[in-house]
């Protein structure tokens, strides 16, 4: 596992989790699901694979970039930029997303 993108070459898994704060998942899920369409609505054409799942209050994404590059770009995207800015707030989730980065061999 890596988290330093820098490191990385080839096509780049992400896995992340978060958890919502009591009486907010369903906030959560709605600035995650504009993340998961903008992404797959050929917004981001380094993103091939976008998962958005969830269990009660806790949520994970898989998603998969053809580059170190893409992953930039996703990260620069409007609705993962109004995620970030919601997140940041402290009042949706328990604490930061986790995220790590994995190359596929």
């Amino acid at each position: 596992m890596d988290t330093n993108l820098e490191n990385l070459k080839g096509k780049i898994i992400l896995h992340g989790h978060i958890t919502a704060k009591e009486g907010q998942a369903e906030r959560l899920q709605g600035l995650a699901k504009d993340i998961h369409d903008y992404a797959l609505a050929g917004n981001e054409p380094g993103c091939l694979a976008h998962k958005l799942c969830r269990n009660g209050n806790d949520f994970l994404v898989f998603e998969e970039f053809a580059s170190v590059e893409a992953v930039k770009a996703h990260r620069e995207s409007p609705p993962f930029q109004a995620f970030l800015s919601e997140i940041e707030g402290g009042a949706l989730s328990t604490g930061p997303p986790q995220m790590a980065f994995y190359e596929e061999v």
